[in-house]
């Protein structure tokens, strides 16, 4: 197996501390640009990021790229970005992201701006944590044999469990096929028709959109094991926990969850014209936390088949082991983007640092349900950290925002 390993986590709860703006300014990132300002200017010219002017509380703090020397103080002009100083702390500490501060209100900037913060996200990630910035072919794809990898590829129940281990470490993510009951999958299907009665707007189960039609329609039914159980029996059999001892691999430590919203069923309808069905570009931490909690795996099991015209999961590889935007055509980002068309009853797991979409049906619906597996608590279990908060502004993102139209999806 590679060095990758799952269990990511590097930062606990006693390294939180309360940042004070003025005084990081004025000392502590002065010392970590002296520290790691080489890369930093490196990242920011392979960026192309113009500078960036923090206004916290009102007051403006400056970072600038000056003959060669990343500067702090005040530019004279650049991306403004707006927030209080407990957002900032937040930021700081990688309890929050951009992403999270956005969509939370937290954080004001022109939305044309939008990359070039996350890209300064990513070099402040640099500085105050020695993540270094994606540079272009410096993640390469093997498999156990040292050979190229098949980013295409996908593992029957007869492949070597190895293998499978590896290639999920390796790209970050796994296409399964045949290891599912089919007439399970048909039940599960009828399950989905019978439950969503039982969900209503804003009852806090469940994602709801908008159609073309003006119809509003329930698209994710959390909790959704309490209506099916076709669904709970088989996330308590041997064949599922097989799924989770292969991906495990030699680390043996995910676990599955087994109280509460532990599986959660996704309708993709046509024509969502507004709230989120089928989410653009993220990672499964986007919203902070990464550090404290990383890395668990999301697995999703096609309930109907997905392609190019039902609409499909698409991952960024290599992506897990990228300090990258999660936009994959954003400047200088190298990655391949691999779409995995399935078959109903097929699998896909990725890792959660692993960059992901899902394409929005463009003739034909479709039907998933997503689990996962999670790490266990440590020590000092910092569950607490990011996750809370996360956990309830992604349960009312899709009041918050609205997916990209269909126009607007590269394919």
């Amino acid at each position: 197996m590679n060095g990758f390993r799952l269990d990511r986590r590097r930062r606990r709860r006693s390294d939180v501390a309360t940042i004070d703006h003025r005084d990081w300014f004025a000392h502590a990132l002065p010392g970590l640009v002296a520290q790691r300002g080489t890369e930093a200017v490196a990242a920011i010219e392979r960026l192309a990021l113009r500078p960036l002017i923090l206004e916290i509380d009102g007051e403006r703090f400056g970072l600038a790229v000056v003959s060669d020397r990343l500067v702090v103080g005040e530019a004279p002009d650049g991306t403004v970005v707006q927030l209080g100083s407990a957002s900032f702390s937040d930021w700081v500490n990688w309890l929050a992201t951009v992403q999270r501060l956005t969509l939370s209100g937290e954080m004001t900037l022109d939305p044309d701006a939008h990359f070039h913060v996350m890209g300064w996200e990513l070099v402040l990630r640099w500085l105050t944590d020695g993540v270094p910035v994606h540079s272009p072919g410096s993640i390469t794809f093997a498999d156990r044999a040292g050979e190229p990898l098949d980013l295409s590829r996908h593992f029957t129940p007869s492949d070597d469990p190895a293998d499978v281990a590896h290639f999920l470490r390796e790209a970050g993510y796994l296409h399964l096929r045949g290891w599912l009951d089919l007439d399970d999958i048909e039940q599960i299907s009828r399950d989905m028709d019978a439950a969503v009665s039982s969900y209503q707007p804003d009852d806090g189960r469940s994602w709801w959109a908008t159609l073309a039609t003006g119809e509003d329609v329930c698209v994710r039914m959390r909790y959704f094991v309490e209506h099916s159980p076709t669904t709970a029996r088989l996330l308590a059999s041997d064949q599922w926990d097989r799924v989770r001892r292969v991906i495990a691999g030699d680390e043996q430590l995910l676990r599955a969850p087994v109280v509460g919203n532990i599986i959660e069923a996704l309708f993709k309808p046509l024509g969502v014209v507004a709230g989120i069905s089928d989410v653009p570009w993220h990672r499964d931490c986007s919203l902070g936390g990464h550090p404290f909690q990383c890395a668990g795996v999301t697995v999703g099991i096609s309930v109907t088949a997905g392609t190019e015209t039902s609409g499909l999961l698409r991952v960024v590889a290599g992506s897990h082991r990228a300090s990258s935007l999660d936009e994959p055509t954003w400047r200088h980002n190298d990655l391949p983007v691999v779409p995995l068309p399935t078959e109903a009853g097929d699998i896909t797991v990725h890792i959660a640092c692993t960059c992901h979409e899902a394409l929005p049906p463009s003739e034909t619906p479709r039907r998933v349900m997503y689990t996962g597996f999670g790490l266990p608590p440590n020590d000092d279990d910092p569950s607490w950290v990011g996750a809370a908060p996360a956990r309830d502004l992604r349960n009312e993102a899709y009041k918050l925002t609205s997916q990209p139209a269909n126009a607007e999806r590269v394919r």
